[in-house]
């Protein structure tokens, strides 16, 4: 069974630093797609961190 949300009445507001980022990231990912982090390194990176 799936569940499906509407969020056509939700407001939400996007913090403009994380509308950057991801356009940075975006940019690199277009620029070499080889770059890419896998799921495992980004959460390694993630926990190195804390």
């Amino acid at each position: 069974m799936k569940t499906i949300l509407s969020l056509q009445n939700v407001e939400s507001e996007i913090e403009q630093w994380q509308i950057d980022e991801v356009r940075k990231r975006t940019e690199n990912y277009l620029k070499d797609p080889s770059l890419v982090t896998d799921i495992e390194d980004f959460l390694k990176e993630i926990e190195n961190e804390l």
